[in-house]
């Protein structure tokens, strides 16, 4: 690891900057309670609707969640803060493939009709319950919106028009300066991916071919945090993905996709910059049931990354392990891996390989419980000193990250929840000032309790 005498830049430390775009990548990825959770699942985030007719269906909802983060800023000197976050959200969906019923009582997925769709869209206003300015001064909304549209669903020949918009407040930058002297950096952004899918499946449906395209954007709201270089990128995504099922409920799949990535033209004050990128990945698998209890989603294959004018290319294997063992019908562990490469901000790309266990249970039909953990190895090609030591810096970041998500509801419209989650970082990594150190490792707690109202 490359250590170098560095120099401040107005306050915040580049350090810090990619400490806290790990956490972000680390919530993102393991799927933590930083998002909330019946709102990441439908399942959880949903009721019977009111109807608009023969095939509509309104999902209103909205929740109110309080709590306690120990380390706002990812740091290794916690700063703590009161959490409140306020949550609505509105979807309109026809009825499949919600699930239906049948005048016998018998549960059913069948398609009806020629176009089914859902659109849905939610905001979260996050208020920070502290004295200190430069913290509460980060209260802000995120926003979400989801289009799904599906013509001839069910038939032989489907096409499938998606398009998601996440507007994202967390995870908030490091100190910076008080309110009121200089900017509050922030790591608002925006992405947005539109993509088209066609869909073949002939006959009983035994072999399945999806080809598709996406047109991908990441924008950061704040050029102020120098992220406006770094971090915006436009991106075209052509796929295809083939299932063939040779047992009834167990199938072959492969996976391919080309993804170029072109980042926003120009450098920082510091000279840092990334570069364009051209992502190559082909992965087969096996996916279904292996006995009654157990199921398997296993894949392995190849995964490249080009970069223009950059550092080293990434050439390995990339690969993915979900084993699940269902206990009973309404509780099921599951134990997952996954290994791939990833563009980061300061490095050209960092590849990553991430272990977790999870329990999931429904209990009497009206408690949801959930507990997760994983472990995370994040390793940095590569990348160009931001820290004035005019060389290279090399870091590598163990990660861990623990969740406990528990619902009961009171009725079929409303329901009480708690959340805590762990996340740990505990690389070595430091970077060294005039002013002092900027140690890369951190531990933050976070807990919340809520109500929510879903329909």
């Amino acid at each position: 690891m490359s250590i170098h005498t560095v120099h401040s830049v107005k306050n915040v430390s580049p350090a810090a900057w990619i400490t806290t775009i790990l956490a972000m990548l680390i919530v993102t990825w393991g799927g933590s309670a930083h998002a909330q959770e019946w709102l990441r699942n439908r399942r959880y985030g949903e009721g019977p609707g009111i109807r608009l007719g023969d095939t509509l269906v309104l999902h209103p909802g909205l929740g109110v969640e309080g709590g306690y983060d120990t380390n706002f800023f990812y740091a290794e000197n916690a700063t703590g803060t009161g959490r409140l976050r306020v949550t609505a959200h509105l979807d309109l969906a026809t009825r499949p493939p919600q699930r239906t019923e049948s005048e016998e009582g018998e549960e059913s997925e069948e398609h009806q009709g020629n176009v089914s769709f859902r659109l849905g869209v939610s905001a979260a206003y996050l208020e920070y319950l502290t004295g200190v300015e430069y913290i509460a001064a980060h209260r802000n909304v995120d926003l979400t919106g989801l289009l799904d549209l599906v013509f001839l669903p069910g038939r032989t020949f489907s096409v499938f028009l998606n398009d998601t918009f996440i507007r994202s407040v967390e995870p908030r930058n490091e100190e910076g300066t008080p309110a009121g002297e200089e900017p509050i950096y922030t790591y608002n952004r925006d992405t947005n991916d539109a993509r088209i899918t066609f869909q073949y499946a002939p006959g009983s449906g035994t072999l399945e071919l999806r080809l598709g395209y996406a047109f991908q954007l990441r924008y950061f709201e704040d050029g102020g945090a120098k992220l406006a270089y770094l971090g915006n990128y436009t991106a075209h995504h052509v796929f295809m993905n083939v299932r063939w099922r040779f047992l009834p409920k167990t199938a072959l799949i492969f996976t391919g996709s080309f993804r170029p990535i072109m980042h926003a033209d120009g450098a920082t004050d510091d000279t840092r910059t990334v570069h364009d990128s051209y992502h190559v990945r082909g992965a087969i698998g096996l996916v279904g049931l292996l006995t009654r209890r157990f199921s398997l989603l296993f894949q392995i294959g190849y995964g490249a990354g080009f970069y223009v004018d950059g550092g080293p290319d990434y050439e390995n294997v990339v690969g993915r392990l979900d084993l699940r063992f269902h206990i009973t019908p309404t509780a099921q562990l599951s134990l997952g891996y996954s290994r791939d490469f990833y563009d980061g901000l300061f490095a050209d790309y960092y590849s990553g390989d991430r272990v977790a266990l999870t329990y999931d249970h429904l209990i009497a039909g009206r408690v949801m419980l959930s507990l997760s953990g994983g472990f995370a190895y994040l390793n940095y090609s590569e990348f160009q000193d931001p820290f004035g030591g005019g060389g290279t810096v090399d870091r590598a970041d163990p990660m861990l990250d623990a969740s406990l998500f528990v619902e009961y509801r009171i009725r079929d419209w409303i329901a009480i929840n708690a959340t805590v989650r762990y996340l740990g970082n505990l690389t070595d990594f430091v970077a060294y000032y005039e002013d002092g150190v900027d140690p890369g490792n951190f531990h933050q707690v976070l807990a919340l309790a809520g109500v929510r109202a879903m329909y």
